[in-house]
């Protein structure tokens, strides 16, 4: 199958797979489920849903599709790396580091217990009623970000492959670059709201929110194929599963903080939006 191919199919599967994430964010939020726990649910389970997947030995334009598009785009390395440093400043360090385990324990496991139950490709996935309660413009706005959040993942896929580099390499790049971007992206939408400036128009803000956050940077990192990857690499070593998983949290979060700072250093962060920060993982 050509490169072409593999991209478009990762961008369709990947912009069903945001909107998918945002319904079931909205749905944990109605069950009283705080932010962060929320995001640790999705990628749990999206990994579950890769692991089985990945053992069922699909054929390749399913593997596009559904692995690299619909699960990567489903979960979201940028909004767990956000919620971390979010956690962090607030000083909820627990929440924080339990945050951090889903990704390096609970993910892997879940993508190696799925996989080892699979016996054959996954059931129809059945419509979820969030998607009645989505306006139209907003699913749009999020689908366009997250096809080309993921196209742009499925391209550095190919890129690593064309150049032999190992899969994890491709997911880790992916991974930090979002994390950064989102949480720089993230604070600058903060600034401008108490700015007044064109973008303080709360309509706008909403848009670019879902355009960049929910779409492009959900699509762009994934924590399935990670997850999948560790449980991989954890049949020969688990200390080098270990490390990966460790490496993209710690680097991840680095680079979240960094995007935060940068875009701080501009718009100094006021009193009033510590307490939004604390609001937002809640």
């Amino acid at each position: 199958m050509d490169a072409l191919t593999v991209i478009g199919l990762a961008a369709m599967g990947g912009s069903l797979g945001c909107v998918l994430r945002v319904i079931m964010r909205d749905a944990c939020a109605a069950a009283g489920i705080s932010k962060w726990q929320g995001i640790a649910i999705i990628n749990v389970l999206g990994s579950a849903g890769a692991g089985a997947m990945a053992a069922a030995h699909v054929a390749e334009w399913w593997q596009a599709l559904l692995i690299v598009g619909l699960f990567g785009g489903f979960t979201s390395f940028s909004a767990m790396a956000l919620d971390i440093v979010a956690l962090w400043i607030a000083n909820r360090r627990k929440s924080a580091l339990l945050l951090g385990l889903t990704t390096t324990v609970a993910a892997p496991l879940a993508a190696a217990g799925a996989g080892a139950a699979a016996t054959a490709a996954l059931p129809p996935i059945a419509p979820r009623r969030g998607w009645q309660r989505m306006a139209v413009l907003d699913a749009l706005v999020i689908i366009g970000g997250g096809s080309v959040g993921c196209a742009a993942r499925a391209t550095v896929v190919l890129a690593a492959e064309h150049l032999a580099f190992p899969a994890w390499s491709a997911t880790t790049t992916c991974n930090v670059l979002g994390s950064g971007l989102a949480a720089a992206a993230a604070r600058a939408l903060i600034a401008q709201e108490e700015s007044g400036k064109p973008l303080a128009h709360p309509a706008l803000r909403a848009h670019l929110d879902r355009l960049i956050l929910l779409g492009f940077c959900g699509g762009l990192t994934t924590v399935s194929s990670l997850a999948v990857e560790m449980a991989e690499m954890a049949r020969e070593s688990l200390l080098h599963a270990a490390l990966l998983g460790a490496c993209n949290v710690v680097v991840g979060c680095v680079a979240a903080a960094g995007g935060w700072w940068l875009v701080r250093r501009r718009y100094p962060l006021r009193e009033r939006l510590e307490h939004e920060i604390e609001g937002a993982v809640r």
